[in-house]
């Protein structure tokens, strides 16, 4: 297995992803990075654990189902941490990182980052919203050095308007925007009946394409539109609206300046290697995500 890649299911669903490395001494191993295919199921997580020095889970669909963790995963993760495992949740979720370790610890996984000294290393956790919210808030790099400060949001209907004024940007009108946010399909913030008392409106279909129909129109190629959860299917294979999806009948129509945040693009790996360096462990060489 030296050379091959690996995709590992923990209890039931999606992967763990894995880059293995040769099987001899080595003070820093590779980390886990994005796989395409595992050549045999696996009886346990814990039979790799020896071969890696972190680990990069995915959350919906791998540990948990939203509100419960699975069987036997709290007790995995918490065995990779005694034995010196440094695990970094990686996960789509377009809030910020805040919520998603408030729903770890509520489950019983931890330590996590935050929790104050600790004998093993703590849960560290990467969300695509809070890369979208700390970009928008530096406003230094791509893809968000040169979005504006006006805004339409299609949100999740409930943290979107602190999201939105906390990170220094206005929801404003399609008309008006300087760009599109994709983080739900739930409510459309910017395009209700009064601004300050009802600042969104309930989404729809209909009123979807209306408002991506006028950010097409509003410059060549469409406002850009950030898509702070590039999903397309819901891990519980739900029938509910994404965001990926949104940017994909975006793209149909003719917009060219679409830039989605999170897994498979680069920029969430490029911010758990960032977290591995900060537990010591070179992850410069691993390889980037797989296409699609």
């Amino acid at each position: 297995v030296s050379d091959g890649v690996y995709m590992v299911s923990l209890v039931a669903a999606c992967g763990l992803l894995l880059q293995p490395t040769a099987r001899r001494p080595s003070p820093l191993r590779r980390f886990l990075s994005p796989v395409l295919e595992a050549p045999a199921p696996l009886a346990s997580l814990l039979d790799l654990a020896d071969e890696y020095d972190a680990f990069l889970l995915d959350q919906f669909g791998v540990i948990h189902d939203g509100k419960t963790a699975y069987e036997g995963a709290v007790d995995a993760v918490c065995e990779l941490q005694r034995r010196g495992k440094k695990i970094v949740i990686i996960s789509n979720s377009s809030r910020r990182k805040s919520d998603t370790l408030a729903r770890l610890r509520s489950m019983g996984f931890g330590p996590c980052e935050g929790d104050g000294a600790s004998d093993v290393p703590p849960i560290s956790v990467v969300t695509s919203g809070d890369l979208v919210w700390e970009g928008l808030s530096a406003a230094a790099a791509a893809p968000f050095a040169d979005l504006g400060l006006r805004c339409t949001v299609f949100g999740n209907g409930e943290d979107d308007e602190e999201y939105v004024r906390t990170c220094g940007r206005v929801a404003v009108p399609v008309a008006e925007a300087d760009f599109v946010l994709a983080r739900g399909l739930f409510t459309i913030l910017g395009t209700g009946p009064d601004l300050l008392r009802q600042p969104f409106s309930p989404y729809s279909a209909d009123a979807e394409e209306e408002a991506l129909r006028a950010a097409l129109a509003a410059r060549p190629g469409g406002l850009p539109l950030v898509v702070a959860n590039p999903d397309t299917v819901r891990p519980d294979g739900k029938d509910s609206p994404m965001p990926g999806l949104l940017a994909a009948r975006y793209e149909a129509m003719g917009a060219t300046d679409i830039r989605p945040v999170g897994k498979p693009h680069p920029l969430i790996y490029e911010a758990c290697r960032a977290q591995l360096a900060i537990a010591g462990i070179d992850a410069a060489g691993a390889r980037g995500a797989p296409p699609g």
